[in-house]
């Protein structure tokens, strides 16, 4: 199944009347952002962090796992 390209999709969201929830328009008229990419809200996983508490602590006594 093959669906509309790109340039047939922009033309028919140029069609919307502005302030529509797909419309590239406000409803003022103006142009909106694009959409955030999706890689940009990623968050990293818990610990992979450079700044994550388990590397920035030190261990130190009571530290579990430390004798």
């Amino acid at each position: 199944m093959t669906g509309p390209d790109d340039a047939e999709m922009q033309a028919a969201l140029e069609q919307l009347p502005p302030g529509h929830p797909s419309s590239p328009r406000a409803a003022d008229g103006t142009r909106r952002p694009p959409p955030p990419r999706l890689q940009d809200l990623e968050l990293p996983l818990p610990g992979s962090w450079p700044d994550s508490l388990e590397d920035a602590v030190p261990p130190g006594p009571g530290t579990p796992g430390q004798g």
